[in-house]
C-alpha cells in the first residue's frame, strides 16, 4: 500500500483547498447563468414568433371582423326595413272590414271604461270552395287583446260581440287575472270569426 503524505503546511492546504472549489462552483455558476440566458433568449424569441403570428392572425382576420359588424348592422337594417313593409301592407289594405271594427267599437263603447283593448289583430280566413258561377267571399277573423274589470265586463263584452250578429263565432280564448289582489283587472283574448 502506497500512502500519500501532504507536506504543505494547514494553511496553504487550505488555501489551496478554497480556490479549488471557488473554481468549480465559478464554473458552476456560470454555466447556470449560461443556461438560464439561453433559455430567456430561447423563451423571448418563441415570444416573438408568437406576437409576429399573433399580429398576422389578426390583420388576416380583420377583413371577418369587418364583415361581421357589417352582416350586423345589415340584419338590423333588413330588421327594420321588413317592419316597415308589414306596417306599410297593413296600412294598404282596402278590404279591412270596417263595419266590423265598427261593430267591436261599439260593443267595446258600451261598456264604458271598464273594458279596454290593447291590440286588435284582423287575419284572413281560407274561403271554402264557392259553387260555381258564384266568386267567394273572404272571411275575416278578428283576435282581441284587453283588459276588464272583471269576468262579467268580459262576459258582458262576448254577449255584446254575439249579440251584433256580425260575427258567426266569438270565443273566449283566455282571461287571466292580472295581479292576486281580489279586484284586480283581467287579462282577456277574444276570437271573433265572421
Amino acid at each position: 500500500m502506497k500512502y500519500r503524505v501532504n507536506l504543505l503546511p494547514v494553511a496553504s492546504q487550505r488555501r489551496f483547498e478554497h480556490r479549488r472549489l471557488g473554481r468549480f462552483w465559478t464554473a458552476i455558476w456560470l454555466l447556470s447563468a449560461g443556461l438560464l440566458l439561453a433559455g430567456h433568449l430561447v423563451l423571448v424569441q418563441l415570444h416573438r414568433t408568437a406576437q409576429r403570428e399573433l399580429d398576422a392572425a389578426k390583420a388576416s382576420s380583420a377583413p371577418i371582423r369587418r364583415a361581421e359588424a357589417d352582416i350586423r348592422r345589415l340584419q338590423s337594417t333588413l330588421e327594420a326595413e321588413r317592419r316597415n313593409i308589414e306596417l306599410c301592407l297593413a296600412l294598404e289594405q282596402t278590404d279591412v272590414p270596417l263595419a266590423l271594427l265598427q261593430v267591436v267599437g261599439d260593443s267595446c263603447r258600451g261598456l264604458g271604461t271598464d273594458i279596454q283593448l290593447e291590440s286588435l289583430r284582423v287575419d284572413e280566413l281560407t274561403v271554402a270552395k264557392a259553387p260555381e258561377g258564384k266568386e267567394p267571399v273572404p272571411r275575416k277573423q278578428i283576435l282581441l287583446v284587453g283588459t276588464a274589470d272583471g269576468d262579467a265586463r268580459v262576459t258582458s263584452f262576448v254577449r255584446a260581440l254575439e249579440s251584433s250578429q256580425a260575427f258567426q263565432a266569438v270565443a273566449l280564448e283566455a282571461s287571466q287575472a292580472q295581479s292576486e289582489q281580489v279586484l284586480s283587472r283581467r287579462s282577456f283574448q277574444i276570437r271573433c270569426q265572421q
